[in-house]
């Protein structure tokens, strides 16, 4: 199953170019134990920490609890966290709750979004 988990086009070197200048990032998934096959294969805590997985927080996307929750451990309000999510019904459950979203469809999409919002210079 491990050898199935690969980057996506673009999206290693904007996590790399996003850590160098300090932007704070978590995981949240909704994955089982098997995160840790994700982790094996590509190696993404180097970037992003795995620290709101569902298998042991027990909360899943799209519950709003999924959002606040970590919103609340990170000490932050809701309304200062940035979801990005290529499920439209975690999109649409976070902006709900007054979330800054950005629908994933690609890594230059990304960037250009991130950049948008002054977390990413061009």
């Amino acid at each position: 199953m491990a050898r199935h988990y690969a980057w996506l086009p673009g999206m290693q070197e904007l996590l790399a170019r996003l850590t160098e200048s300090g932007v704070p990032m978590h995981v949240l998934s909704n994955y089982p134990p098997w995160y840790q096959l994700v982790e094996q294969a590509t190696g993404l805590s180097r970037f992003v920490p795995w620290t709101f997985v569902s298998c042991h927080t027990g909360r899943r996307k799209p519950a709003p609890e999924a959002f606040l929750e970590p919103a609340r451990q990170l000490g932050v309000r809701p309304q200062a966290c940035l979801l990005i999510d290529d499920s439209p019904d975690n999109v649409d459950a976070a902006k709900a709750l007054g979330m800054d979203v950005i629908p994933f469809e690609g890594a230059e999409a990304l960037a250009v979004a991130l950049a948008a919002r002054g977390l990413l210079e061009d």
